[in-house]
């Protein structure tokens, strides 16, 4: 527990309250400290019968904080040092316990529940700050199923007997459309290609697509999926003819990237597996021809596979 800010509050309320039940001190004379001593005596039974009362009513937090108080009033006070570990334990188990319902609770897809008892646990005790990941999770799920409410709704309305020619293939494109704004980029790939296959010259669509491919390149490339997402980029500028810059960049980059992944397993390779070596070098050209270590790396370990074979003669 924070017990500096307890201390804080005591020493706030000693201020507060001594300078309305003190008599300023003369200058030069010696401190009377019989009014202290009455305004404590006076302000204790008070204290306790709120602690207590905060206690009753479930409010262990602020019983615990007059607790306190009262021991820095009266240090070394055995009773009130055992009120407040024990208010302190009582805190700690009801945190736990309602901790433990909310996990259980989130195992069961009960999210309503869940998060209340969550709240509840990190409303005794703040410093259990792993519950705001579980917290997170449940906002996650709950977003999750309102989008997911969504798309059933137009799945519902696509499977429905279209009425008029293209209906339903106009539902295939307006699925993906929401699909590629919630971030569900191969549903939006898969339902935009359905529609594509009834009007391969829609250019929106087809830009649509083409966004999609990209949107889940990036998302891949971060992944450290670097063939994947070549791939995809490749997909994406195959859609679309206006040859977009940031396409051409990503997949320069990632057969980049790709290049010095191949040089550095024929690197490794080459201590124990010349053959393997000699494939990755040249996996490595083939994605950046201008590699010139991998050049360098692949004509030594060509030589070296030479001088094996003659040797093996």
């Amino acid at each position: 527990m924070a017990t500096t800010l307890f201390r804080c509050c005591a020493c706030i309320a000693l201020l507060g309250l001594s300078a309305c039940g003190m008599q300023p001190i003369e200058e030069g004379g010696p401190a009377d400290t019989k009014p202290f001593a009455k305004f404590t005596n006076t302000a204790t039974p008070s204290r306790e019968k709120l602690a207590l009362s905060y206690a009753e009513q479930g409010r262990y937090a602020d019983a615990l904080v007059q607790w306190k108080i009262l021991y820095t009033l009266h240090p070394g006070n055995t009773h009130y040092e055992t009120r407040i570990r024990q208010t302190e334990d009582r805190i700690d188990g009801l945190a736990t316990q309602h901790q433990r319902a909310g996990i259980a609770a989130l195992g069961k897809a009960d999210y309503p529940v869940a998060r209340h008892e969550l709240l509840a646990a990190l409303a005794l005790d703040p410093t259990r700050i792993d519950l705001l990941n579980y917290l997170r999770r449940i906002e996650y799920e709950r977003l999750w199923n309102i989008q997911s409410a969504k798309l059933e709704k137009l799945k519902i309305s696509e499977d429905r007997k279209a009425t008029n020619a293209g209906e339903q293939e106009r539902s295939y494109f307006e699925l993906g459309s929401l699909m590629f704004r919630e971030g569900e980029y191969n549903g939006a790939i898969r339902e935009i290609q359905k529609y594509l296959n009834s009007y391969p010259s829609d250019t929106q669509a087809k830009k649509l697509i083409s966004d999609a491919y990209a949107k889940l390149a990036a998302q891949q490339r971060q992944q450290g999926l670097l063939r994947n997402a070549l791939d995809n980029v490749e997909q994406a500028k195959r859609f679309n003819n206006d040859n977009v810059p940031t396409n051409n960049k990503a997949e320069q980059e990632l057969r980049y990237a790709l290049a010095d992944e191949y040089y550095e397993k024929g690197v490794r390779a080459q201590r124990n597996d010349l053959k393997l070596a000699i494939e990755m070098f040249n996996k490595a050209l083939e994605y950046n021809p201008l590699h010139a270590k991998a050049r360098t790396k692949l004509a030594d370990a060509l030589r070296m596979q030479k001088r094996l074979d003659e040797i093996g003669k």
